[in-house]
């Protein structure tokens, strides 16, 4: 369940999006810098799913396990409101929903915060 109203239906994907931010969903933040993708959070299978949570799982991750994982070769590229991101054996969609939000395959929402330097 999306917590807003999808609100500019001509919203652009850029990979620039990425650019000194973080995105926080309940469990997960990822971060996309100089070409590595990083993904922290803690994988829980009884909560809801999140695009991570297969991955993790094929990678044997346990309930409960803190998640740091680091992702190299990473490639964005964007088709009007969506993000392709790939890596190493890694492959996700994220879409723009608002300007400071975007959602993975399952619909979770991602909150756009600012690298503090």
């Amino acid at each position: 369940m999306r917590c807003s109203d999808h609100d500019d239906s001509s919203l652009n994907a850029e990979k620039e999006d990425f650019e000194n931010v973080y995105y926080e969903s309940g469990r997960y933040k990822i971060s996309l810098q100089d070409n590595i993708l990083m993904i922290i959070g803690t994988y829980d299978p009884l909560d809801k799913n999140y695009v991570f949570d297969n991955i993790l799982f094929s990678e044997g991750a346990k309930s409960g396990d803190h998640i740091e994982k680091e992702y190299k070769n990473v490639i964005v590229k964007t088709k009007g409101d969506t993000y392709y991101i790939t890596a190493d054996d890694l492959e996700l969609t994220f879409e723009k929903f608002a300007a400071h939000i975007i959602t993975d395959e399952d619909g979770n929402e991602f909150i756009k915060k600012e690298i503090v330097h």
